[in-house]
C-alpha cells in the first residue's frame, strides 16, 4: 500500500527525489546517511504523523532517483544543495533528524542558517572522517546488524522492516561511489544556537561518539542521551528513539 507522496524538488546541482506524507505547518525532515536510505519510515508516519506532524524523508544526491554527484562535487555541495530543499519549506516549523552522515548535514545547515531549522536531532552522527577502508566500513556496519538482529530474535521482534513498501529505493552502486562525502566533510568551528538532541548507541562502532565529543561541545543547548546497544536501528528500540524525540520537540 502507498502510504507515501514521491516527488522532486529542483535544486541548483539537479533533482532531489523525496517521499512526503502528509501536510501540517510542523515538519519533521529524516535525512539518512551515506548508504542509506528511508529506513523505518513507516514507523515514523505512525508515530509523528498522527501526532500532526508532516514527515518528509529526502534521498541523499547519488541515492535513490536523486542527481548523481560529479567529480567534483563534495559534501559542502551536497549542504548547499539540501539547503535549498530544506529551504522551500521555510514558512513552516521544521523539526530535523540527521541519522549517520544526515546528522553531518543538519548540523551544518544548523551551523550556517540560524533561523532555517527548529530543533536538531543527531542520531549517531558521523561527523568526522576517520580514515578507513570501505571493506572495514562495511564490516562495521555489518557487525552492527547483526548485533541489531540477534537483539530483535531475541525479542521476537522482526529483524528488518519496510521491505514490502514500494516507495524505497535500496542503495545502489552510485551510492558506494558517493564516499567521497565522508573523505570531503569538514566540520568548522562554529558555534549551533538552537536546541539540539544527539542520541548515541553505546555499542556503535561505525561512528563513536568519542571522535565527535569536540564537535558537539560547539551547540550552545545540547542535550545528550547515550543508549545501550549497537547503531541505534533496530526495532526494539524504537519506541524509546521515538519518545526522546517527542519529549525534545515538544
Amino acid at each position: 500500500m502507498h502510504i507515501f507522496e514521491e516527488k522532486y524538488f529542483r535544486s541548483s546541482k539537479g533533482k532531489i527525489n523525496y517521499l512526503q506524507h502528509g501536510n501540517s505547518d510542523k515538519l519533521l525532515i529524516f535525512q539518512h546517511g551515506w548508504v542509506g536510505w528511508p529506513m523505518y519510515a513507516r514507523s515514523f508516519v505512525q508515530a509523528f504523523g498522527n501526532a500532526g506532524y508532516q514527515t518528509i524523508f529526502p534521498y541523499l544526491p547519488s541515492h535513490g532517483s536523486s542527481f548523481g554527484l560529479k567529480t567534483t562535487d563534495g559534501f559542502e555541495e551536497v549542504v548547499m544543495v539540501m539547503k535549498e530543499f530544506v529551504g522551500q519549506f521555510k514558512e513552516k516549523r521544521i523539526y530535523f533528524i540527521g541519522h549517520s552522515l544526515g546528522g553531518a548535514v543538519g548540523w551544518r545547515l544548523a551551523q550556517d542558517n540560524k533561523n532555517l531549522i527548529s530543533k536538531l536531532i543527531i542520531i549517531n552522527g558521523y561527523m568526522k572522517y576517520h580514515d578507513e577502508s570501505t571493506l572495514r566500513l562495511f564490516w562495521h556496519w555489518l557487525h552492527s546488524r547483526v548485533y541489531d538482529g540477534f537483539s530483535s530474535w531475541k525479542r521476537r521482534l522482526p529483524i528488518w522492516e519496510d521491505p514490502e513498501l514500494e516507495e524505497l529505493k535500496l542503495p545502489s552502486w552510485k551510492s558506494l561511489a558517493a564516499r567521497k562525502l565522508l573523505e570531503t566533510m569538514e566540520i568548522p568551528n562554529k558555534t549551533i544556537d538552537i536546541p539540539v538532541l544527539a542520541v548515541w548507541g553505546e555499542k556503535d562502532r561505525l561512528c563513536p561518539k568519542f571522535i565527535v565529543e569536540d564537535i558537539l561541545k560547539s551547540a550552545k543547548n545540547l542535550k545528550s542521551v547515550t543508549v545501550s546497544g549497537g547503531h541505534y536501528w533496530f526495532s526494539w528500540q524504537k519506541p524509546k528513539l521515538f519518545s526522546l524525540i517527542k519529549d525534545f520537540i515538544g
